[in-house]
């Protein structure tokens, strides 16, 4: 228990805030206070604004491509160029704590196209391709060439 009023005491969060974070997510307030700590750290890596920026994203997740920026994308909810706490604490609820639905519509938004809101095959051959680049032991490459998934992708939008 002197954990948690440790912790509580070195939040910057209010206590309508905390209840406000938990009432959006699954998670305690220890775990809103954990994250919003590991938050601010991410935040001013490069700019100490509160926020996250595509260059700070990046940074931290050691990778700029197509994928990244999509992901981005998709916890930008507001899509003003920014991930603050709420839209961060709601990507990482619905990841770690969603159900079916919300899992298959996050997935949805990172593959389809914000403005069509479709899926399409060139972009579907660059997010793979962005994917498989990503496996440092070369043991999906060796399996699938960018040959393999183009055919793969053509023949599932066939």
């Amino acid at each position: 228990m002197g954990n948690k009023t440790n912790i509580e005491e070195n939040s910057s969060l209010l206590p309508n805030e905390l209840q406000d974070f938990s009432n959006i997510t699954n998670f305690s307030d220890d775990a809103l206070i954990r994250l919003h700590n590991h938050y601010k750290r991410i935040s001013s890596l490069q700019t100490d604004d509160g926020v996250i920026d595509y260059a700070e994203f990046s940074e931290i997740i050691c990778r700029d491509n197509n994928m990244t920026k999509r992901i981005f994308n998709a916890i930008d909810i507001n899509r003003d160029g920014v991930i603050n706490f709420r839209e961060f604490i709601k990507y990482l609820s619905i990841f770690t704590n969603g159900g079916e639905d919300d899992k298959i519509n996050l997935s949805f938004k990172l593959f389809s196209d914000h403005k069509t809101k479709l899926i399409n095959e060139n972009d579907m051959i660059l997010m793979l391709l962005d994917i498989v680049s990503v496996d440092n032991s070369n043991f999906v490459k060796s399996f699938f060439g960018k040959e393999e998934i183009c055919m793969i992708v053509k023949e599932t939008f066939k």
